[in-house]
């Protein structure tokens, strides 16, 4: 796949004058300006814009609550190079089998879901480089393959998706709360409060005060306080 290059002279005010006649749904922030959306390819004042990207220390990236997946973590990406054609595919083909496993998710069938996520996360194959798209797909495929196995009582595989989701990204908040989550269920009260400081620290305002509930709670465990 050819290597695009964007001119220089498209400045960053005319794409967002341009975005701003789509619904929101239809534009997104990507790299330096705003790429549009038109049928599943990104464009810059009509010209494609396939930037690829490296996943830096934060979390996340916007996420959908359909799904489970919540605003908590800010991404810290460095451009190196532009997506190519087999990353584009596999993004479309994870995505593809994500939406059937929230269709399952939402049908109360989670192993189906597990299923899905799992084949979707192996169609990606991520690295911890890569697109943008790449990154956020996996961590959400990632959390949400947790929640169900937390849901069927597999929490070593659920700690298993949240410490592969911080390896790629330590600053990942809903990582840590979930593989806290797990650790409280397996009795591991020692960790699990580590990992609940740690998200508070992290996670988004509107989350705190329900992650130091549960710094309260694992600190009364401990000490034996009623």
């Amino acid at each position: 796949m050819s290597r695009l290059l964007i001119a220089s002279a498209v400045s960053v005010a005319s794409i967002a004058a341009a975005a701003s006649h789509l619904p929101r749904r239809d534009t997104d922030a990507y790299g330096a300006g705003i790429a549009l959306v038109r049928g599943g390819s990104r464009v810059a004042c009509g010209v494609p814009v396939l930037m690829r990207f490296r996943a830096g220390d934060d979390g996340g990236g916007a996420g959908d609550n359909s799904d489970g997946d919540d605003d908590d973590d800010d991404d810290d990406y460095e451009e190196v190079d532009e997506m190519e054609e087999a990353e584009m595919v596999a993004v479309d083909r994870a995505t593809a089998l994500k939406a059937a496993g929230n269709a399952l998710i939402k049908a109360g069938d989670c192993e189906g879901a597990a299923i899905k996520y799992h084949e979707a996360i192996g169609a990606l194959a991520f690295d911890g480089t890569g697109s943008r798209e790449a990154a956020e797909l996996d961590r959400r495929c990632r959390l949400n393959l947790a929640s169900c196995y937390m849901r069927t009582g597999d929490l070593e595989d659920a700690m298993d998706q949240c410490n592969a989701i911080l390896s790629n990204f330590p600053a990942c908040s809903k990582a840590l709360s979930k593989r806290a989550q797990a650790r409280e269920a397996s009795g591991d009260f020692v960790d699990a409060l580590a990992d609940f400081q740690a998200a508070v620290k992290l996670a988004p305002p509107a989350e705190v005060d329900q992650l130091e509930q549960r710094v309260d709670k694992l600190e009364r465990i401990i000490n034996g306080a009623p």
